[in-house]
């Protein structure tokens, strides 16, 4: 639901630079030539990017062509905001409470908290744990993202305990489908050249608490006034992890997984010891790893936009070569606010991040060339990979052969959180249909394809080829469909994203009302009012 007074800014609308054509312009070359950003405690400073030829860029625009819908109130853009990373913590986010008031009041989150204590604690302790709430739950690991909320709570007249719960709860109760689809675009020979094909990173976020829809927000971060765009999260508003984002050269997205390791009993004690320190701040919970990885500076997928004198932090430095630009808070607990994620990114996450301490979760990352899963446990997990068609739902691969392991887990998570278990129990028949789809249109364009198309090639790795990927591609219209699929796109789908991460923007994005639709007539049709032309163009 679009909430009053919400102010809006247009994606097409940036800041031209000099000398730039007008498609430049469309797709934002700043933001595509946009400097490395810092950790989450420190800044990086630098002059906007010259303007970039697109007839040598490797990564052309892809244009989606918004659904046309029969009744706005199906779905809306989400309002839209910049954060500056310059600002201090307490006042990044004044701006966006101004125009979220009303939205705060339709999501009540003191009502949806009190329905959780009376699910953990029925009776007469649901009184002493609201009381203990109150008292511990004061900060989150990171000292910078402590000061968001205080700031946030200071604007929005939302107490602090219950943003802290909301941050440390919301990525362990979250159903979510999430992958990566190969598709054709532009040659990166501009006109005229034979087309490429990359991938594009899809997400619907799935939850039951109905409320917190109007809360949907985007969120563009900048280093400084009126600088490039450096990432942007699709999030809720008051949320300061990530639990759907895109960069240049990666996007990632968080989905909830019902599995974690039971195998011996210093596991299981393990794996609650480590939720129990995340609730209580100790330990840096997996969406604020996502943050981290969001916004450390890397050269590697910066190229050149890193300026010499950029102040960059820099796991293990010591304490004489520190030079931190932050708020007085969170300077006072650095040791506890440093992310630990270094640079380059890409190899952090294959090597050291599966064997980080974390809730269980699935991560999915996506670059130009690969979408990979982590199915991730508490300091150790195993990746899955595709360079076509990568899919992530709310059951380990492993699930699919043993349907008995996937009821189970199901029964648990039924316990652990409300609707969660009928969202375990149809994740594999989510998959079955979103991969017969994604073979679909892949007969169709074959079907429809010229002779001589075969010569397609990929604008990354010519390893594509080996693997034989590249003979399964779909059309951008095709991840519309796939994404607003009924059985994909359902009652308690929040928000739908694509993200590009070539380019490192979201291409597309819908929030969702309170009232779904409530029919959907055929199996091959997208719901009543989120229809959009079959002539979809790049």
């Amino acid at each position: 639901m679009e909430s009053a007074g919400l102010r809006h800014r247009s994606r097409e609308t940036p800041k031209k630079q000099p000398g730039a054509t007008s498609t430049a312009t469309t797709v934002e070359i700043s933001e595509v030539k946009s400097p490395s950003t810092g950790s989450t405690s420190t800044t990086a400073f630098q002059t906007p990017p010259p303007a970039r030829d697109h007839g040598h860029d490797p990564f052309p625009p892809i244009t989606l062509r918004a659904p046309s819908h029969s009744r706005d109130e199906d779905a809306v853009q989400p309002p839209r905001f910049t954060i500056d990373l310059s600002e201090a913590p307490e006042r990044r986010y004044r701006h966006v409470a101004d125009h979220m008031r009303e939205a705060v009041v339709v999501s009540d989150l003191a009502d949806l908290f009190d329905s959780l204590v009376r699910d953990v604690a029925p009776g007469p302790l649901a009184p002493a744990l609201h009381a203990l709430a109150r008292r511990v739950l004061r900060h989150l690991h990171c000292a910078e993202e402590t000061a968001e909320l205080r700031g946030i709570a200071a604007a929005s007249g939302i107490a602090l305990h219950l943003l802290v719960a909301f941050n440390v709860l919301l990525d362990l109760l979250l159903g979510c489908s999430s992958g990566g689809m190969r598709v054709v675009c532009p040659g990166p020979g501009g006109a005229g050249a034979p087309p490429s094909s990359r991938i594009l990173h899809f997400r619907t976020l799935d939850w039951g608490m109905e409320e917190l829809r109007a809360l949907t927000v985007e969120l563009d971060f900048v280093r400084r006034p009126g600088g490039p765009v450096v990432a942007t999260t699709v999030t809720y508003f008051g949320y300061v992890g990530v639990l759907t984002g895109v960069r240049r050269g990666l996007s990632m997205s968080l989905n909830f997984r019902p599995h974690h390791d039971r195998s011996t009993w210093r596991r299981r004690v393990g794996f609650r010891w480590h939720q129990a320190m995340v609730v209580l701040g100790f330990r840096q919970s997996v969406s604020s790893v996502l943050r981290a990885l969001l916004l450390t500076p890397d050269p590697e997928l910066d190229g050149d936009s890193i300026p010499a004198n950029a102040e960059i932090a820099v796991r293990r430095r010591k304490w004489w070569a520190r030079k931190p630009n932050i708020t007085r808070a969170a300077h006072s607990s650095q040791s506890r606010a440093k992310p630990r994620v270094t640079s380059p990114i890409i190899p952090y996450i294959k090597n050291h991040l599966p064997a980080t301490r974390s809730t269980a979760a699935y991560l999915i990352f996506c670059t130009p060339d690969e979408a990979r899963t982590l199915e991730k446990d508490n300091g150790h997990g195993q990746f899955h990979s595709s360079r076509r068609f990568h899919a992530t739902y709310n059951h380990d691969k492993a699930d699919e052969a043993d349907p008995r392991r996937l009821a189970q887990a199901a029964h648990g998570a039924a316990e652990e959180a409300a609707g969660m278990g009928t969202i375990v129990e149809m994740s594999i028949s989510r998959a079955g249909g979103m991969d017969r789809h994604f073979r679909r249109a892949s007969r169709r364009l074959k079907a429809k394809s010229k002779p001589g198309s075969a010569s397609r090639r990929s604008t990354g790795s010519s390893a594509d080829h080996a693997h034989g990927d590249c003979s399964c591609e779909v059309g951008p219209d095709d991840v519309l469909r796939l994404v607003l699929d009924p059985d994909i796109c359902n009652e308690e789908t929040h928000y739908a994203v694509v993200m590009d991460p070539g380019l490192g923007k979201v291409l597309w994005r819908r929030a969702f009302p309170l009232e779904f639709p409530a029919e959907v007539d055929g199996t091959d049709e997208l719901p009543t009012g989120m229809r959009f032309p079959d002539n979809i163009s790049l």
